[in-house]
């Protein structure tokens, strides 16, 4: 299984003050687009680095997917093998938390741990296929 990317997400109903902290700790906006999270609505999610590499995804939410108000944090992790990334999480006895997302230029879900963290897998289909 090939991992193309592995940084955390913060989900948070706060985005613009979360970004401009992370502005002020020296990253930038390198990517903005349009996700859509566990309630199907249409949300700003931005994708963040550094200089030296470090990424963060800042994910704007409803208020009801947080815990009890506060933001959540999940790790993201892009694969070239979606089916097989799943696979490999429920032997570690990891479970589907969120729906399925398969559209046109992404597939999609969190899964999370036994223990309760949760790592969202992401496939960004590319051209060629």
């Amino acid at each position: 299984m090939e991992i193309t990317s592995f940084h955390p997400i913060i989900k948070t109903n706060e985005h613009d003050d979360t970004v401009k902290l992370f502005e002020e700790l020296g990253f930038s906006v390198a990517h903005r687009f349009t996700h859509t999270h566990e309630s199907d609505k249409g949300g700003q999610s931005f994708n963040m680095k550094n200089d030296n590499g470090f990424a963060v995804d800042v994910a704007n939410v409803p208020p009801e997917e947080l815990d009890n108000g506060h933001d959540r944090v999940i790790i993201r992790m892009n694969v070239r093998d979606f089916d097989g990334a799943c696979e490999l999480l429920k032997s570690h006895g990891f479970q589907q938390c969120t729906p399925l997302i398969d559209q046109e230029h992404v597939t999609s879900t969190t899964m999370q741990a036994p223990s309760g963290f949760q790592i969202a897998v992401i496939y960004h289909k590319r051209k060629h296929e």
